[in-house]
């Protein structure tokens, strides 16, 4: 029996990343589903069109999951991630971040759905090592990738978010109070502006995180 990822949990970033291309290339219904249980299962795609009706059909529920929302006890924060021969240290205090890593979390958090290896390599960092100090970032993203399930990607994403919406709320507020002393003119202007296209960011930021689907 061909075996099949059924689960969040067995899904890793990488194919997940992989099945929204998929779907954001594949208009035909039929090579967008064979291309995804080609996806889950490592088989070709040429070979899963070649599959008797009864086994694609039950591929094909199997992979029905990716159309649901990820349930809460599925979202687990590890202190630590076993990636293969790298084990990724998670970032516990915010508020210890480097420049670098701040500058580089904004960067990345800005289209973070092209950019979760990225994002997520921002605040798990080698074992042993600072932030970008004798490693490089594309083996931890590549691990990421290869070894970190959706589930915990999500839940872990979340949480990154919810900080920086704190942490950003907090700007706002501080610099709504500076506006409010300044004279009425160009730089005002410039500075509420500012601050209503935070305030959109935060509202996109603020999203589900919906998972893809598959119907």
């Amino acid at each position: 029996m061909i075996q099949i990822i059924d689960n969040w949990r067995d899904l890793p970033l990488g194919v997940y990343l992989d099945i929204l291309e998929i779907q954001r290339t594949e208009q035909n219904e039929l090579a967008r589903q064979s291309a995804i249980i080609a996806a889950l299962t490592g088989m070709d795609a040429a070979d899963v069109v070649q599959l008797p009706l009864a086994e694609y059909k039950r591929l094909r529920a199997a992979a029905g999951f990716l159309a649901e929302e990820i349930p809460d006890d599925l979202m687990r924060i590890a202190d630590r991630y076993q990636c293969g021969d790298l084990t990724l240290v998670r970032v516990k205090n915010y508020d210890e971040l480097t420049v670098a890593q701040y500058v580089d979390f904004q960067s990345f958090g800005r289209e973070p759905e092209k950019h979760l290896p990225e994002l997520l390599s921002v605040f798990l960092v080698p074992e042993g090592h600072r932030y970008c100090d004798g490693y490089k970032p594309k083996d931890v993203q590549a691990a990421i990738r290869d070894w970190i399930n959706v589930a915990d990607v999500f839940a872990l994403a979340a949480d990154f978010f919810a900080w920086s919406s704190t942490s950003i709320r907090s700007s706002l507020e501080f610099s709504r109070v500076l506006a409010g002393w300044m004279k009425p003119g160009p730089q005002k202007e410039a500075m509420l502006a500012r601050i209503r296209e935070t305030e959109g960011r935060l509202s996109t930021i603020a999203g589900d995180g919906s998972p893809a689907s598959t119907q």
